[in-house]
């Protein structure tokens, strides 16, 4: 009896082994999908709902805002309170309460981006993919967790949703070593807009103090 039950654990141990490990190599392929759909294109926009909660004092920010980015690199991120923008070699940071406009170089700047090409490259390396769930119907939704391999990465967890339809992101959530969670939820995406590098220069706005920091 013992030994029949004994069999039965490891049956189970080596059944939960192979569908994880299935799971896994399933989940890189979703994701080198997703990362080849967004290196093919040339420029997109979106709508985007940020929602910060700090866990220590449970407390909820909420940031709506729309982005647009080209070639990877360029972006344009614009909210109520402040916009940024980069050409690839520069990053403007405008500040519309304090009507500020802090210049500094881009390099090193967009790796905790997660709409640039950077941040999947990160995730990529860094962290061990599973994926939980795959929907089906309209919502077509995989939904992936990305585990930090190590204890050096501030950013431990990383909930993802992807459309299996166009291999596009949906929803991102971020948890960090503190137990703190930035959910990104996008919508009303087009990877039909043309984008020139005109639309990724900042000209000062009039009244707005310059800060430069290169």
């Amino acid at each position: 009896m013992f030994n029949d039950h004994k069999k039965a654990v490891l049956l189970f141990i080596f059944f939960w082994f192979v569908v994880s490990l299935a799971f896994a190599q399933d989940a890189g392929k979703v994701i080198n999908q997703v990362q080849k759909k967004y290196e093919s294109l040339k420029g997109i926009c979106a709508e985007f709902t940020q929602t910060f909660t700090w866990k220590l004092v449970d407390e909820t920010q909420v940031v709506e805002g729309k982005i647009c980015v080209k070639d990877g690199v360029q972006f344009d991120i614009d909210t109520k309170d402040q916009r940024i923008i980069s050409d690839g070699k520069t990053i403007w940071t405008v500040n519309k309460v304090n009507k500020q406009v802090i210049v500094d170089n881009a390099s090193n700047k967009t790796e905790d981006n997660p709409f640039l090409k950077d941040f999947l490259d990160k995730f990529v390396k860094n962290y061990s993919a599973k994926i939980i769930k795959k929907e089906g119907g309209e919502s077509r939704q995989i939904h992936i967790t990305l585990t930090s391999k190590t204890q050096d990465e501030f950013v431990r967890r990383v909930e993802l949703w992807v459309n299996s339809k166009t291999n596009l992101i949906s929803k991102i959530e971020q948890i960090d070593i503190n137990g703190n969670s930035t959910l990104y939820q996008v919508k009303n995406i087009d990877t039909k807009v043309i984008l020139s590098p005109k639309d990724f220069k900042l000209d000062l706005p009039q009244g707005y103090e310059l800060i430069d920091l290169r």
